[in-house]
């Protein structure tokens, strides 16, 4: 059993909402985690809000906030005084109301210049330059392996020696169950060589669409984890027979839960804690 407590919302999942209807919904849910988004709403992480409006909602609601979701492209060395910039903004605001993590999101881009050895030197050089910012605002950074062919860093092994080398105790992993089932790294594989020590924030949808793998994409993300062809009730059990401790959040993409109202979203959240709390 995965105690309650530990799940969480990403904010992907309902963006019609605003934040106090956001909130609202996860504390009636008896759930206190969300991730918020800088990708909806055109790009108002707080909507129409203020820092001190959010500071009292998420008191009033007994809402903690784990991570605003996501450094875009962190690992692309052309552009790292944007970087820099973008992420001293996205930290200012994580600061101000309260907020854990910033998730970063590598280059994700079929024109990707770099050969893999370049990929991943370049990412090590760049989350070293980021570490004297995360520090100064005492906020992690969580490093979002994404799986597609396209991608970067699409590898959660690949990313931990990354860690490793970098040497930071703020930076820990997202790990993505849509991101691993067509990324790389088999569960055989991370049994024999990933630390679960260095998961900090775990996503989780289903997919239900009968389509080959690399046909898989974030519209078909959704929350059916009965019918689901990912093996996701496998790999959360995979992270938290290991060690794993920390939240577990629904990030589903489809258009078809975005659509749902509170009530209909509610049933489908308590569906998919109650499956995959079925022994």
């Amino acid at each position: 059993m995965i105690d309650r407590f530990r799940f969480g919302l990403n904010r992907i999942m309902c963006p019609t909402l605003d934040m106090e209807e956001f909130f609202q919904l996860t504390n009636e849910l008896g759930l206190n985690w969300v991730e918020l988004r800088n990708d909806i709403n055109g790009g108002n992480i707080i909507g129409s809000y203020s820092i001190q409006e959010i500071r009292d909602l998420a008191k009033q609601y007994h809402i903690q906030i784990c991570s605003i979701n996501a450094l875009q492209r962190f690992n692309n060395l052309e552009e790292i005084d944007k970087t820099k910039e973008e992420l001293n903004s996205l930290l200012t605001l994580a600061k101000n109301i309260n907020c854990q993590a910033i998730v970063l999101c590598p280059m994700n881009e079929e024109d990707d210049h770099r050969c893999p050895e370049e990929q991943v030197h370049e990412t090590i050089y760049i989350l070293k330059e980021l570490i004297n910012v995360f520090e100064d605002f005492g906020i992690m950074g969580y490093i979002e392996p994404l799986g597609f062919n396209s991608s970067s860093l699409s590898s959660v092994i690949t990313a931990m020696k990354i860690m490793k080398e970098v040497g930071y105790k703020g930076y820990k992993i997202v790990y993505d169950t849509f991101h691993h089932a067509i990324g790389p790294d088999g569960l055989n594989l991370l049994a024999r060589e990933y630390d679960i020590q260095f998961t900090g924030l775990m996503h989780i949808s289903s997919i239900t669409a009968e389509i080959p793998i690399d046909q898989y994409q974030d519209k078909y993300r959704n929350m059916d984890f009965s019918r689901d062809r990912m093996n996701n009730k496998e790999q959360i059990e995979f992270l938290v027979n290991r060690g794993y401790q920390g939240i577990i959040s629904f990030e589903p993409f489809a258009e078809e839960i975005q659509k749902l109202d509170k009530k209909q979203l509610k049933a489908k959240i308590n569906q998919a804690i109650d499956y995959l709390n079925l022994e």
